[in-house]
This record gives structure tokens, C-alpha cells and sequence, in this order.
């Protein structure tokens, strides 16, 4: 049985009245959608996606002026119009980050924190209970009918991209709904829930590369204080950026290689989302005014993405190695590629079959490719080789034999060329 999770996105529900919903010919009576989806599709999870400017009608009752109060008014009032109006909790509200002047309060950063900040904790969320699921098939439902402003494209963006890389591991299938417009004045005898999308996840992955850290000093401050910040902010790891190319052009040598540690890399992810909000500065002035003084990056979003990658390959029992036994590509490439990258599997396969029956006498002790089949070691990689042959190209790639298993590593002279190539692949975000 797949596991099925319902996503929706909201706006204020406190101005929301009672209508009656229409979704696979049942109708009923509610302020908000939710209630009839979760019986109609026997929902197991839901999430609720909102923002922290849903605060802006409490925060004159704040006592403190700290950004986690602001926040935990949006949630509060999620939670409770939850429990008090349409009867459910939700498994999780996530509340992200906006921008604009209301009435009581002002908030300044960049627009695109909001998306960042969706994508890491959908991925937190996701790998937190599919961690707990032994299948591999899950349904996914997203409810925009109460979305406002940007929150229904970001928050699809958000989901889309997670799901797709998902898609290397599960089968997934994914549903948008949209009811009709309400319209007050005319009194609808219902108001239909639409499907507007179903579709069938195909696996991809991403990757832009940008000479930035995943957090940077938001670009509308004054230079001076751009530099003050700036100067304690962490720097972003290479590895990262290697071990997602390797993976996007299917490398598996090197996938295997740069494969990051998942608990690490999730620690590494809170602490810079942490110093995110750390560097949130709340003061009253006419209003209560919140401004965000960094805004992520790319390359935030790129730890991310090496994080379920990372958990995904754990998942299937595939972890980082420096000697990775030939049994162990072929299992990658099964797991991987296989199903949906035909000419990637092949041309893997291909390899594989290649450095199996290679008419060599088998070293005990590391030799080059090149060096077994007889050919002159170059103090240099080609660049076509590398790619078109999934990484094994022969200066590139060390054999030898051991306990009768063919075992392969990275040339240590020439993997700062295999590095740079990996980098250099990716388009520019």
C-alpha cells in the first residue's frame, strides 16, 4: 500500500466561512478542504505550508520583540483554527518566511527565503517518515485552494523538486487541487474541488553551481554592514557540489566517493539555519518591523538535495567508500539508474563487462586502467573519456584484486582534474 500525504497551503483562515465542497461526487459543509480529501484518499500525513506575516494582527500583544514569537503566533493560529474549525490536527505546519507592510508590522528580506526554507523543511519531513515506511510507492496530494500570493508556486516548486529526486527511490504519484473561486455575492450551491494536475514523478536532479556560501548578507543592506556579517558566515564545501555532479551525469565511482555523511550534513543544514534567524532583527518602530539581514542561496538549496540523495543511498545500503568493489557499481546502478536511465545503465553495464574480463593478469597491488591494458599513463584526464564512459576512464581509475573481488579507487595525482571537470559540468545558477 502506498503511503499518502496531504500538503496545503494557507493564507489567513480567519476570515473563511462554511461552504459546501464537492470532491469525487461527496459534498460537505466545512471552512476549509482538508476534512473531505483526507476521507476520500485515505490520507495518512498532512502538512500545512503558511507564512509568518499571518502574525500581523497579534503582534501588538508581543511582550518581547524576538523573531521565534512572531513565528509561533502563525503557528498558533494555524494549530488552533485546526483544531477548533475543522476538527484534525495536522502532522506538521511548517511556516516560512515573508515579506511586505500590513497594518501592525513590516517584513523585509528576500522574497525567495520563503522557497529555501520550504524545500529543507519538506526534506526534513519527508526523510523523517519515510524513513519508518518499508514500501516504495507514495501518492502526494497538494491543496492550493487557500493559497495567497507566492505561496502556492514556491511551495509547488519546494515539492516538485524534492519529489523528483525522491523519484531515484519510490514510486510516486502526485495530485494538485484547486477548488473554484469563491465568490460571496453569488452564492454557490458548491464550489467543486478541481484536480489540476496528476501526474507520474520521473526522477531528476539539478544542480547549479554559484560562487556563493549557502547563506550570504542580504542583498539590499549597505555595504558596511554587509562586510559585518558576512565575515563569520560559513563557507560552503566543494565535496558537495562533486558528489551532486557525479550523481547527475552518473559516475558511480565518484558518486560512491563524495557520497557526504547524512547525520553531518543534517547538522550542518540546522546550524545554518539557525544562524539564519539568529541574524533576524525585530525592532518596534511606527511598527513592528522584521527584517531578514541574510538570505539563502543556491548552494543551500544544493546541501539539501546532497542530503536526500545521501539518505536515499543509505537507505538502499550504498555508503561512501574509497575502494569500491565492482559488485558494489553494479548495485548503484541497479538501484539508481537502472529503472528510468536506460543509456546511463548501459553504458555503466558496459564498463562493468569491460573491467570484468579485461584479458589481464590480475594485480595484487593498485595499477592504473591504462597500465593493465598496456596502454602509456597521461599525466592528464580526458575530458570526453571521463563522461562518455561513466568515470572510468583509464588514468583516472586504479584497479587491483583482492580476496579474488575486483576493487576500483580515484588516481589520488589526477582527482584534482576529476574535480574540476565535475564542477565545471554544471551550469551556473
Amino acid at each position: 500500500m502506498p503511503v499518502k500525504i496531504l500538503i496545503s497551503t494557507w493564507g489567513n483562515p480567519k476570515g473563511w466561512e462554511e461552504v459546501t465542497y464537492c470532491y469525487k461526487e461527496s459534498r460537505k459543509r466545512l471552512k476549509d478542504v482538508s476534512p473531505l480529501i483526507k476521507e476520500k484518499e485515505g490520507i495518512e500525513k498532512t502538512i500545512i505550508v503558511s507564512i509568518d506575516t499571518l502574525s500581523d494582527e497579534c503582534v501588538s500583544c508581543l511582550l518581547n520583540s524576538l523573531y521565534r514569537d512572531i513565528k509561533n503566533l502563525s503557528y498558533s493560529l494555524i494549530q488552533n483554527f485546526c483544531r477548533e474549525e475543522i476538527g484534525y490536527t495536522p502532522d506538521r505546519i511548517i511556516i516560512s518566511y515573508g515579506v511586505g507592510e500590513f497594518n501592525n508590522s513590516k517584513f523585509a528580506g528576500n522574497a525567495m527565503d520563503f522557497y529555501y526554507s520550504v524545500f529543507k523543511e519538506l526534506s526534513f519531513t519527508f526523510v523523517e517518515w519515510l524513513d519508518e515506511f518499508n514500501g516504495n510507492r507514495i501518492e502526494i496530494y497538494l491543496d492550493i485552494s487557500h493559497g495567497i500570493n507566492f505561496l502556492p508556486v514556491l511551495t509547488y516548486r519546494a515539492l516538485k523538486e524534492m519529489l523528483q529526486i525522491l523519484a531515484y527511490g519510490f514510486s510516486i504519484k502526485f495530485t494538485v487541487l484547486n477548488s473554484d473561486t469563491y465568490i460571496r455575492t453569488a452564492r454557490p450551491d458548491f464550489l467543486n474541488i478541481n484536480i489540476i494536475e496528476k501526474s507520474k514523478i520521473l526522477p531528476k536532479l539539478t544542480v547549479y553551481k554559484i560562487d556563493k556560501r549557502p547563506i550570504e548578507p542580504y542583498f539590499g543592506l549597505i555595504d558596511e554592514e554587509k562586510g559585518k556579517i558576512g565575515k563569520n558566515l560559513q563557507s560552503f564545501d566543494k565535496n558537495i557540489l562533486y558528489f551532486l555532479s557525479s550523481f547527475m551525469y552518473a559516475l558511480p565511482v565518484f558518486v560512491i566517493r563524495y557520497l557526504p555523511d547524512k547525520e553531518e550534513l543534517k547538522n550542518k543544514i540546522k546550524d545554518i539555519s539557525d544562524e539564519f534567524e539568529r541574524n533576524i532583527e525585530v525592532k518596534k518602530v511606527r511598527k513592528l518591523e522584521v527584517e531578514r539581514k541574510i538570505e539563502f542561496t543556491i548552494n543551500f538549496e544544493n546541501l539539501v538535495k546532497a542530503y536526500i540523495l545521501s539518505w536515499l543511498l543509505n537507505r538502499k545500503s550504498i555508503y561512501k567508500k574509497d575502494e569500491v568493489e565492482l559488485e558494489k557499481i553494479k548495485k548503484i546502478k541497479e538501484e539508481i539508474w537502472e529503472r528510468n536511465f536506460p543509456i546511463e545503465s548501459n553504458r555503466i553495464d558496459v564498463e562493468i563487462n569491460v573491467i570484468k574480463n579485461l584479458p589481464y593478469s590480475k594485480p595484487k597491488d593498485w595499477k592504473t586502467y591504462a597500465e593493465i591494458i598496456g596502454k602509456r599513463e597521461e599525466s592528464n584526464i580526458d575530458k570526453r573519456n571521463f563522461f562518455a564512459h561513466a568515470g572510468f576512464e583509464h588514468n583516472i581509475i586504479k584497479i587491483k584484486i583482492e580476496n579474488q573481488k575486483i576493487k576500483l579507487k580515484i588516481n589520488s595525482k589526477l582527482e584534482s582534474i576529476a574535480k574540476n571537470y565535475l564542477e565545471d559540468n554544471l551550469p551556473g545558477g
